[in-house]
């Protein structure tokens, strides 16, 4: 899945960070000679839309402990069919090729491998679940003649249990189905040939996200905004907004059977999506939600394109909307309630968002309650995201303790700033795959 360019003026967003807690664990494992790993600003965006998508997911998912099993059926007419199955995760590195993954999973967790890689055209990243393979042998220990008819019953019974017991390590108890691996398993044994089919499905585990390296005339510098605690530069690509929606790819939107099965066409038929959007007419676009569907962000309640959109314009950044998450409920997982931003950033209750709501915020910074300031919406403790919350609202009145309009005070040095940095230049527009 990949991000590419087109020309818009820029929108001024900015950052944000998830709370310390997080239903599942998206662990990281980076290409240690990847400039994404070797420049620490990068690597700690990358991993901070790694925390933010983690928080915001709250799936059980069962561990995983490992993938070779030795399996025994039922003695039949002393004849015991013994049989050896073998799976395997893998990924293909591009100067490495094809990798195979040993690392078992804890419960609660997936593990993502990044690097980065040059990209072909306007190509900023590209994401999905590890590739799968999957392999068994058979054997059989008998005393008397073998008979062909309980070969056939046994191999049969030997192949349900496999496919059952790897479908059930696999698929992990909830999300979505990534794929299906089928066909059919074939035992010769003294002229006795028995067959029958098999079929293992494995759910969201391992993914992988490759970010574009090939900057042309550019530094990495030059080429991304890298830094997530600061407002995205004209005409930079946002990293943290490139990361997220390369990850969720690798959870499956856009790149599953779920999906796939959800999907008509432009049109969605996931109940939760159609709820949160009306309908699921034109929604998606092949493994993405349809370019330029609004919805809410979920960090501070302002307006944006879904972080699954196909496309985002340089010198901005997106964060996870109440549609991407509707999505993720449609593909099997669940996720927090979306919190309600009513009186954003009014933090002392005063009505009035100002600088002493600035003081309170800064003055209460880390703590792991919202319990010090009001009206932050986010339900995960005090950070930066409170900042940005203040920040896109500031100078704003509330009566009643409801938005009643938004007064514009005269500029001061730092509005005039922000002001320069949001019509500054004509910027493109790149999409994600």
């Amino acid at each position: 899945m990949h991000l590419y360019l087109r020309q818009l003026f820029p929108m001024l967003l900015v950052c944000v960070f998830a709370t310390s807690t997080q239903a599942i664990t998206v662990q990281l494992e980076f290409d240690t000679s990847s400039p994404f790993y070797t420049n620490s600003t990068a690597r700690n965006s990358i991993q901070q839309a790694a925390t933010d998508l983690g928080y915001w997911i709250t799936s059980p998912l069962s561990q995983i402990n490992e993938y070779s099993w030795e399996r025994d059926s039922t003695t039949i007419s002393s004849q015991q069919l013994s049989s050896t199955f073998n799976w395997r995760f893998s990924y293909t590195h591009p100067t490495q090729g094809s990798v195979n993954i040993t690392d078992t999973l804890p419960s609660n967790t997936v593990k993502f491998f990044v690097r980065g890689q040059d990209l072909a055209g306007s190509t900023l990243g590209q994401g999905g679940a590890a590739g799968v393979g999957y392999s068994a042998s058979y054997g059989i220990s008998y005393l008397g003649a073998i008979n062909g008819t309980n070969l056939q019953t046994q191999f049969e019974q030997v192949v349900d249990r496999q496919s059952e017991t790897a479908t059930g390590e696999f698929t992990r108890g909830s999300g979505p189905v990534i794929s299906t691996l089928s066909g059919t398993s074939s035992i010769n044994l003294g002229g006795n040939i028995a067959q029958t089919d098999y079929s293992v499905s494995y759910g969201p585990a391992f993914g992988t996200l490759a970010l574009d390296t090939s900057t042309g005339s550019k530094t990495l510098e030059q080429y991304w905004h890298l830094d997530v605690t600061t407002d995205v530069a004209a005409g930079k690509n946002d990293l943290y907004s490139v990361a997220l929606h390369e990850m969720l790819h690798a959870l499956g939107m856009g790149a599953s059977e779920t999906w796939d099965d959800l999907a008509s066409g432009n049109t969605w038929t996931g109940s939760e999506a159609i709820a949160e959007y009306g309908t699921g007419v034109n929604l998606v676009s092949g493994a993405h939600i349809a370019s330029g569907r609004m919805s809410t962000s979920i960090e501070d309640g302002a307006v944006q394109e879904a972080a699954m959109d196909p496309t985002i314009t340089t010198g901005t950044r997106k964060y996870m909307t109440a549609l991407d998450l509707a999505f993720l409920r449609d593909l099997g997982y669940t996720t927090r309630a979306i919190p309600t931003f009513s009186d954003p950033g009014d933090f002392n209750g005063d009505g009035l968002v100002d600088l002493a709501d600035y003081t309170l915020w800064r003055d209460n910074l880390g703590a792991s309650t919202e319990a010090a300031i009001n009206n932050n919406g986010n339900g995960g403790g005090i950070t930066s995201s409170d900042y940005t919350l203040w920040k896109n609202n500031f100078g704003t009145s509330y009566a009643s303790g409801s938005l009643a309009n938004v007064q514009v005070p005269e500029p001061s040095t730092t509005s005039l700033l922000l002001l320069a940095l949001a019509i500054a230049g004509v910027v493109g527009r790149r999409s994600a795959r």
